[in-house]
Formats: C-alpha cells, sequence, structure tokens
C-alpha cells in the first residue's frame, strides 16, 4: 500500500490529517488542459484579476508584458445583451423555476465582456475580444493567473500539459517561479505533465532536479510505469534532454508505421484510369 495510504487508515496523528486533505483537495487547484484555452475560463480569470487587492492592480499589464503579447492592456466593459438572446435566457430561467411559460422572468440586460488592447504602429492602440485572441494567449493568461494564485497562498497546482500551446521559454518561466525562493515565499507546489524536453536541457543552466523529474512509460497492455530521473547516472555535465531523445532513459513512443507504409504504396482505386 502506498505510504499515505496506510497512514490514513490506521489514523496516525501526524500523517492522517494529511491524507484526509489530499482526499478532500484541500489546497490543490487542478488545472486541466482544455480548461486553459477555453475563453470563457479566461474571462472568470480576468474578472479575478480585476477584483484582486490593490496592491495588484498591474497585474494583468505585468502578466501580458512578460510573455511579449503585444498586448497593452486589458479592459472590462459593459455591453447590451441583443433582444433576442435576453429571451432565451428568459425561457430558460422560467424553465428552471416551475416550467410555466407564461411566469414574468426579466433576463439580465447587460453583460460584461473582456476587450484587449492591442498596440499598433505608431503608438495606436486597437481592440480584440477574447474570442479573436490566439490559444496560446489564452493559455498563458490562464496558466499564469493560476500560478500567481497558488504562489500568493502556498498551494498546490496542478497542470495538464503545461507546454501545450506554450512557447518553450513561457512554459520555463512558470516552473521557474515555483523554484525560485523569492518568488515562491510559502511553498507553493508544481506538479506538471509535459513532452517538452527543452525543461531537460542544461541551457542557461539545469532547472529541474533530477529527483524532481519522472519519467511514464506504457507497456504492451498499456499499463504506465513511472520512475524517476534520479534513478540514472546524472553528473553535472549531462545533457539530460539529449539522453533522453537518444533513448537512454526509456518513455519514449515506439513509433510503428509499418502499416502507414502499407497504405500509402498501395495504388489507388482510380489509377489507370483516363480522365474521360
Amino acid at each position: 500500500m502506498l505510504f499515505l495510504a496506510t497512514a490514513h487508515r490506521y489514523g496516525h496523528d501526524r500523517l492522517a490529517p494529511v491524507a484526509r486533505a489530499l482526499l478532500a483537495g484541500v489546497g490543490i487547484d487542478h488545472l486541466s488542459f482544455r480548461e486553459r484555452q477555453d475563453e470563457e475560463v479566461l474571462e472568470r480569470v480576468v474578472m479575478e484579476m480585476v477584483a484582486a487587492p490593490t496592491s495588484q492592480v498591474d497585474l494583468v499589464k505585468a502578466l501580458v508584458q512578460a510573455a511579449d503579447l503585444g498586448i497593452d492592456s486589458l479592459e472590462i466593459r459593459t455591453e447590451e445583451i441583443p433582444p433576442e438572446v435576453q429571451e432565451r435566457i428568459a425561457r430558460v430561467l422560467r424553465a428552471m423555476e416551475d416550467g410555466d411559460d407564461d411566469t414574468s422572468v426579466e433576463a439580465p440586460a447587460l453583460r460584461d465582456v473582456v476587450v484587449f488592447k492591442h498596440r499598433g504602429p505608431n503608438g495606436d492602440t486597437f481592440d480584440l475580444p477574447v474570442s479573436w485572441e490566439s490559444s496560446g494567449t489564452v493559455t498563458w493568461l490562464t496558466t499564469a493567473w493560476h500560478a500567481l494564485d497558488a504562489l500568493r497562498n502556498g498551494t498546490m497546482l496542478l497542470v495538464d500539459e503545461l507546454d501545450a500551446s506554450l512557447h518553450p521559454a513561457l512554459a520555463r518561466y512558470v516552473v521557474e517561479l515555483f523554484i525560485n525562493s523569492e518568488m515562491n515565499t510559502r511553498g507553493a507546489q508544481l506538479i506538471f505533465s509535459s513532452h517538452d524536453t527543452t525543461l531537460l536541457n542544461n541551457s542557461p543552466v539545469r532547472l529541474l532536479d533530477p529527483r524532481q523529474v519522472w519519467f511514464a512509460e506504457k507497456d504492451a497492455s498499456g499499463i504506465s510505469e513511472l520512475f524517476s530521473l534520479d534513478d540514472f547516472d546524472n553528473r553535472a555535465g549531462n545533457n539530460n534532454e539529449r539522453r533522453y531523445l537518444a533513448g537512454a532513459f526509456g518513455a519514449v513512443p515506439n513509433i510503428d508505421d509499418r502499416l502507414l507504409q502499407t497504405f500509402l504504396s498501395a495504388p489507388r482505386e482510380f489509377e489507370g484510369l483516363d480522365n474521360g
């Protein structure tokens, strides 16, 4: 059995509360790949940023400038909801109350929308809605805000595919935030999955300690085995990215393209037919 599971089972004085907190998800925030690219999630995140303490007034601007997104600032504007949309909302609200279509229900007439102000030539700015922003922008702002929230509260952040839609430099920066003792003063933790092999290299310095890196390797039946980079030779000068790509640690896909070659080399059904 797992160590914490055993402690929980037998009610260990110090470890059982830790196990119960993990089971309850206390102090743990999970950020999935889909959530990080969801425009509605980003809108909620921006609302949280705006509602943050006054000491973080410039937080949004700091985030977009750190990533060099070409965004000058963010704004929340109030706009009128089209009448046809208001009617649809009203019908849904009536159905939720008692199902009586004759019930008088007033739908909201206004809504808040997030607008990005971009820098243009000659210092001019232009506005873009969230739906026009790239997936990289949406992913960065959502991920960065959750990371800062974890750092501020000393909690644990779980991120699925940290590198998805993020430049390697930005993925590395998120990891550095948690490693930097001046940024991470409350013992926050980041656990993430990634296919970004650059996180293993030594440029400009080694980012992750070998005991912080775990590989997942599937067997023929699809069962995954976890093992640590700390199980291997880890001299200071080793380039672990190059070693991993060369197969020194395993946990690389076994690409079998024989069926694809057969498919691509087979004659097409219309070959040999004339144009008539």
